[in-house]
């Protein structure tokens, strides 16, 4: 949290890929790990955690945002 409020998205990112070892079936972890690596510009390490947190999660609330991103990223990474 301190790290997004510094607006440093790379060390958000990596402590929360720590998180997401921890608890790999934790589907919010993935779905933030994705979130952060995409604002930190890592489109393609991104992708594979959004579509997870996507598979475990397709009716989530936030599903349709998600999606959005995943789908910026794959036409970035493309």
């Amino acid at each position: 949290l301190a790290y997004l409020r510094a607006d440093d998205p790379k060390r958000a990112a990596r402590v929360t890929a720590r998180l997401a070892r921890l608890c790999p079936g934790d589907a919010t972890q993935r779905r933030d790990l994705g979130v952060l690596l995409a604002r930190a510009g890592e489109l393609g390490r991104a992708i594979p955690h959004l579509q997870k947190y996507l598979k475990l999660c397709p009716d989530a609330d936030d599903a349709r945002e998600v999606n959005r991103t995943l789908k910026q990223a794959w036409r970035e990474v493309a």
